[in-house]
């Protein structure tokens, strides 16, 4: 798992959107969607309902926790 693919997680979970987290983290839609891709893969897990409205699933919404765990630890050391 990316620290990376972590971030643009927590944008789409921020912003509910795979464009407008593309947007916030400065790269295209198409990494936004790979790396999550590549992450509910990983874990096994879909972690965004992608039809209509983006949205969370409990395993997404378990993920965001983690995920602030994660990249705040990071930042702490960085």
């Amino acid at each position: 798992m990316q620290l990376k693919s972590l971030r643009l997680f927590m944008a789409v979970a921020e912003t509910g959107s795979f464009v407008a987290a593309a947007e916030r983290m400065h790269t295209v839609q198409s990494n936004v969607t790979a790396h999550l891709k590549k992450l509910e893969e990983e874990l096994d897990a879909q972690l965004v309902h992608r039809a209509g409205k983006t949205r969370l699933t409990s395993a997404g919404r378990a993920l965001v926790a983690y995920a602030e765990r994660m990249l705040s630890a990071h930042a702490v050391r960085a």
